[in-house]
């Protein structure tokens, strides 16, 4: 199935999926949300932005766009109606959103994530524990909206509780930087993908983790994503979507 409106003069920069839909941002600054019909997916709702979108986080009520001015949007995820607008007073670089905390945790070029209040954009926390010589360089949240994960370019990963904002895990089981996280629907595994040009799973309970090299012919894997069966979904530079059954042992 294609997305409809998509093309290759005006390519999907963000993505994010919900229970009901799929929300992309594309980098003529829109936002599409489409679902599934009968003739494949449809379009639904269209809104333009301050900017192209390159982080998407939100569920089937709220959409949070953080666009390349360095604006947040906020949005009903209905019909895609702005409820909310903000300036980041940094560089931004990507984001997450949980619906347990209602807070955005956004990362920066100088490697700090600033969690802020989504009613006031309030900063209620600066975290540091990142190294300042590296940039953030992805955001997850898990499905259920208890556990936020940031990773950074100089290949190491924290989780978070959302409610409380503790740390509650450390992963730098890459040997280079993170270019993509995800966390599994009830925040118990973390999966990873590398420019060392390998993908990772770690075991948030027992702290283990295992890795595997190459999974796409020696090309660098860009995003990964748990399935909601426990399987791992890759793609990359190779061109190709990749599932993966592994354990953490």
């Amino acid at each position: 199935m294609e997305i409809p409106n998509c093309s290759a003069e005006q390519p999907i920069d963000a993505f994010c999926a919900t229970e009901n839909s799929l929300f992309t941002g594309a980098c003529c600054n829109t936002l599409t949300r489409v679902t599934e019909g009968t003739n494949g997916l449809e379009e639904v709702a269209k809104c333009k932005l301050p900017g192209h979108a390159y982080s998407l986080s939100g569920n089937d009520e709220k959409m949070f766009a953080l666009c390349h001015t360095g604006q947040v949007v906020q949005l009903k995820s209905e019909d895609l109606t702005k409820t909310g607008e903000w300036k980041c007073a940094y560089d931004p670089t990507c984001m997450a959103w949980s619906s347990v905390s209602n807070q955005l945790w956004i990362g920066d070029k100088k490697g700090k994530v600033h969690v802020h209040d989504t009613e006031t954009f309030a900063e209620v926390m600066l975290f540091e524990k990142h190294r300042a010589d590296g940039k953030i360089s992805c955001c997850a949240v898990s499905a259920d909206g208890t556990k936020v994960a940031t990773g950074d370019s100089l290949r190491n990963a924290y989780v978070h509780d959302a409610a409380s904002r503790e740390t509650v895990g450390h992963y730098a089981h890459h040997t280079a930087g993170l270019v993509c996280l995800s966390l599994s629907a009830d925040g118990s595994h973390l999966a990873s993908v590398g420019s060392d040009m390998s993908f990772g799973l770690a075991d948030l309970a027992t702290k283990k983790t295992t890795k595997v090299a190459n999974p796409h012919a020696m090309k660098v894997p860009t995003h990964c994503a748990i399935l909601h069966d426990g399987r791992i979904a890759t793609s990359g530079y190779d061109c190709a979507v990749r599932v993966w059954r592994t354990n953490v042992e």
